[in-house]
């Protein structure tokens, strides 16, 4: 699309791939909602360690590319940002700050979001050395519809990482905690610590 010919691509792709499976174990260890991945079932110093050197070797490996210097440089711009981005989106998360539809869409613009338009800015980078917008925004919004559909799915798990039972505001329980309807009223109750989660789970099957 951007004219875009060198192989190297595929070692920028693997260094925006390394970057995001960091970001991942860091979520993971904070979250301790899923213990079926390999990084919850060591020691958290030993993953915290690991994911540390992912994320530097994210950078060093868009470093060791053959690309021009200034299209490098524009990526590794793009990619630090980015990442700054979706700590902030994540702070915001481990806060529990999301009252709202607007705030819930802002801090995954910032987290999810940012990753999916991070991968995009860099390709256009190495290929163009130009900022596109148009590129940013068609990846923010991507990042946001992949984001909502996983938190769909999230609210009807029926283990360790459903987003109710683990008192997440999402999209979907943003939806039921303002709902009126009296059957979403015991879940207005768990969320403010009036319901147990044992009665909230048999109350579900």
């Amino acid at each position: 699309m951007f004219g875009g010919q060198s192989h190297d691509i595929y070692q920028a792709a693997a260094a925006v791939e390394l970057m995001i499976l960091s970001l991942d174990i860091f979520d993971d260890l904070q979250d301790q909602d899923d213990f079926s991945v390999p990084w919850n079932k060591i020691d958290v110093g030993i993953s915290m360690n690991i994911a540390t050197g992912l994320l530097v070797l994210s950078t060093k490996a868009l470093e060791q590319t053959s690309f021009e210097l200034t299209n490098r440089m524009c990526a590794i711009r793009y990619l630090n940002s980015h990442v700054l981005k979706a700590v902030n989106g994540q702070h915001n998360d481990l806060m529990d700050s999301i009252e709202s539809e607007e705030d819930y869409l802002q801090m995954v613009r910032n987290k999810s979001a940012a990753l999916l338009a991070s991968a995009c800015l860099i390709g256009t980078a190495l290929a163009t050395e130009k900022y596109h917008d148009t590129v940013n925004k068609y990846a923010e919004h991507m990042g946001i519809a992949a984001q909502i559909k996983n938190d769909i799915k999230d609210i009807c798990r029926l283990d360790e990482k459903n987003d109710l039972v683990n008192k997440k505001k999402t999209l979907p329980t943003l939806y039921l905690l303002h709902n009126s309807h009296p059957e979403f009223q015991l879940i207005k109750d768990y969320y403010l610590g009036n319901l147990k989660k044992e009665e909230l789970v048999q109350m579900g099957r």
